[in-house]
């Protein structure tokens, strides 16, 4: 009885296990219409998301009311100035009659500049901090649905995953555009033709939101039996990026061997292509025939005057010690007579002319501190402040937009084969 009991238990799991082994080979069989099934998921899940009220509505609302209070702190003004240098040659007699308010509305532009340097950077951080936690808190609990679902065999995971992204793109499009809308216009910010600066700072910003929400579901992947961890982990994992984006601290500051990893910050370039889109492409008004100019200096009797006076200065520590060697050289003037004052004038002469050109260097020094340091000898080098402080050109802002459009597309698939990992090592 025991043996025959043996027998049946052995051969009710060896049925078991046939039953197992013939479900397994009926799902790797099974054919799912891949296109159907992307439609409905993007139709469950846009339905899961709009009947969200909660969700939806706070979505909604930080992204009107934190644009509005940005605009209510930075003003109206704060985007208005382009901090340009000034280019060409200095008029030092004009110079010297100009107004200090115009020196110091240089010095008030540069600390207007970096105001909205620091406001772009809000709004990038603002913009990704929101859809990285969004996702991290509501993709754990779908991890959990979806492993269900797909152990039962009811649809596979790129038709899932599809659907779910393109659910996901109408409010990473519309939400925003309505933030920059709010605010970019009401601080200042320069018009275009066409408003392309508007609209590439906006995709600028749609592309950092979709990384960071690739980077909410990547985390939310790993951690989907850890909620509370992901949302911990999610956010933290931003400081890197946020440390190598080049703002807190600027690329050419960072030790040489940290400063490769600033290259795999999205933020870095988001920022960039921020402020090259906002200061690039001809925001300095320069005419060519101003390097044509020649500099009006001082009169030559007040020039040689200067120059004489420069070449008989001496430091007070030079009269102190030399002052016994002054006196014997008085003392040889007095007895030797008339040639000694020749050649004392001599030497006053060949001083002056073997003393430097003073006005070539006060010039230079008062044009290099109009221009930021630089020695501008073309219009292509009068650009904006933020433009010369980030090392930027133009042309970059077409690389910046490759490397996020890049990342978004590197996060997105390693996304994907995590979830996948994930998903069938549940099953």
């Amino acid at each position: 009885a025991g043996a025959g009991g043996g027998g049946g238990g052995g051969g009710h799991g060896g049925g078991r296990a046939e039953k197992r082994l013939k479900l397994n080979s009926l799902k790797a069989d099974q054919k799912f219409p891949f296109w159907r099934h992307t439609y409905l998921h993007f139709h469950r899940s846009w339905l899961s998301i709009v009947r969200d009220p909660m969700l939806c509505s706070m979505q909604l609302a930080l992204h009107i009311i934190v644009p509005v209070m940005v605009s209510l702190v930075y003003g109206t003004y704060v985007g208005k100035p382009n901090a340009c240098p000034r280019a060409g040659p200095i008029d030092i007699m004009a110079y010297a009659l100009e107004p200090t308010d115009t020196a110091l509305q240089l010095q008030e532009d540069l600390r207007t500049t970096l105001e909205n340097i620091g406001y772009i950077f809000f709004k990038l951080y603002g913009i990704i901090f929101a859809a990285m936690t969004v996702t991290v808190l509501t993709f754990p609990l779908d991890m959990h649905v979806l492993v269900k679902e797909f152990r039962n065999g009811w649809y596979g995971l790129s038709s899932y995953f599809l659907g779910r992204t393109l659910a996901d793109i109408p409010f990473q499009l519309t939400l925003p555009l309505l933030a920059m809308s709010l605010s970019y216009y009401a601080t200042g910010q320069p018009s275009s033709y066409l408003q392309w600066r508007f609209f590439s700072i906006t995709a600028i910003l749609i592309l950092s939101s979709l990384i960071a929400q690739s980077q909410g579901l990547l985390f939310g992947a790993i951690l989907m039996d850890k909620m509370k961890a992901a949302v911990f982990v999610a956010p933290a994992a931003t400081t890197p990026i946020i440390l190598f984006a080049g703002f807190l601290v600027r690329t050419q500051s960072i030790p040489s061997y940290l400063r490769p990893l600033s290259n795999l910050s999205y933020l870095r370039y988001a920022i960039e292509a921020c402020l090259i889109s906002r200061y690039g492409f001809n925001q300095c008004e320069c005419d060519p025939a101003i390097f044509n100019q020649t500099v009006r200096e001082l009169p030559p009797i007040a020039r040689s005057m200067l120059d004489y006076w420069l070449s008989s200065y001496r430091p007070i520590s030079d009269v102190t010690n030399g002052t016994l060697d002054m006196d014997m050289d008085n003392n040889s003037t007095a007895v030797a007579g008339p040639s000694a004052l020749d050649a004392a004038a001599a030497t006053n002469e060949s001083m002056v002319a073997n003393k430097p050109d003073l006005f070539t260097k006060l010039i230079d020094s008062l044009t290099r501190a109009n221009s930021f340091g630089r020695n501008i000898t073309s219009c292509e080098q009068v650009v904006p402040y933020p433009m010369i402080d980030y090392d930027l050109k133009d042309e970059q802002l077409f690389s910046c937009f490759a490397i996020l459009l890049a990342m978004l597309i590197f996060t997105r698939l390693l996304t994907f084969f995590i979830v996948c990992y994930k998903v069938k090592r549940k099953v």
